[in-house]
C-alpha cells in the first residue's frame, strides 16, 4: 500500500495519455534506471478507471513516476523493511512533488513525514506534453507497451476550473532598516480590535487585510493622496 501524498488536497481522477517515465529513478540522489512505474496518489483509492491523471485542487498532474526496484520498495509496506521507508507528497505552493523520508505514525494518528529533496522526474502536465518539441522521425501520435505516450496532442490546460487557494502568501524586506514581518504584525495588531472576526490568527489577519484594503480602495483618492504626502516626505 502506498501513502497518500496529500491529506487535505481534493482529488479528481482524469483521463490522459500515458507518458514515458525516467529514465532514471526519480529519487533525489539515486541515479539507478528506473524499472516500475510508481503511481503516486495509491491505486487503491480509484477502483477501475483512469489512474495516470490528477487533478489536485483542480491542477491536473500525472499520477506515475519512474522508480528502480529499491525506491519503489520503500514506498510500499510490506517492501524489504516491512513497512513504509519513503513516501512521494505533494507541495501545494510549489506545485511539485517531493520526496520524503517516513518517521511514522504522530501520537495524534497524523503520518510524520521529513521531505528531502523534489523528485527528479516531475509527472508532467498536459502542457509540457503539449509543448514538447515535434522531430522529424515522431511526425504524428506514437506509443509504446510501457510508456504510451502520444508525441504530438492538441493543447490541454493544466487546470480544471478555478483552483480553491487556502493560503495567500507576501515577500516582505527583512534587513536592519526593514523588518517588514515585524511591520506587518504590529500593524494587524493594531487595527485587529477594530474589524470583526480581526486577530493574530492566519485567518483573523485575513479579515482585517480585507477591511483595511477595503477602505483604502473606497477612498482611494484620499489614499493615493496620503501615499504620495509620505514619499515626498
Amino acid at each position: 500500500m502506498t501513502l497518500r501524498a496529500a491529506d487535505t488536497a481534493s482529488i479528481r481522477w482524469m483521463e490522459g495519455p500515458a507518458y514515458k517515465v525516467g529514465p532514471k529513478c526519480s529519487r533525489p540522489g539515486c541515479g539507478k534506471f528506473a524499472s516500475q512505474g510508481h503511481h503516486i496518489f495509491p491505486r487503491s483509492m480509484k477502483r477501475g478507471g483512469p489512474q495516470d491523471w490528477v487533478a489536485i485542487d483542480g491542477y491536473v498532474t500525472g499520477n506515475v513516476t519512474g522508480l528502480c526496484f529499491d525506491d519503489h520498495e520503500k514506498c510500499h509496506s510490506g517492501g524489504k523493511g516491512g513497512g513504509h521507508a519513503a513516501a512521494i507528497r505533494w507541495d501545494d505552493e510549489l506545485r511539485e512533488f517531493w520526496w520524503c523520508l517516513y518517521g511514522g505514525m504522530n501520537p495524534n494518528g497524523s503520518h510524520n513525514y521529513t521531505p528531502a529533496a523534489p523528485l527528479v522526474y516531475q509527472p508532467p502536465t498536459p502542457d509540457s506534453l503539449t509543448n514538447e518539441p515535434a522531430t522529424p522521425d515522431t511526425p504524428g501520435p506514437e506509443s509504446c507497451p510501457f510508456c504510451g505516450q502520444a508525441r504530438r496532442r492538441r493543447s490541454t490546460p493544466s487546470r480544471v476550473g478555478r483552483r480553491q487557494r487556502k493560503s495567500w502568501s507576501v515577500l516582505v524586506p527583512d534587513d536592519e532598516l526593514e523588518r517588514g514581518a515585524d511591520v506587518l504584525d504590529d500593524l494587524i495588531a493594531n487595527l485587529a480590535p477594530l474589524v470583526p472576526n480581526g486577530d493574530g490568527s492566519a485567518t483573523g489577519r485575513y479579515y482585517v487585510l480585507v477591511q483595511a484594503l477595503a477602505f483604502s480602495l473606497i477612498s482611494a483618492e484620499e489614499f493615493a493622496a496620503n501615499v504620495a504626502g509620505s514619499n515626498a516626505a
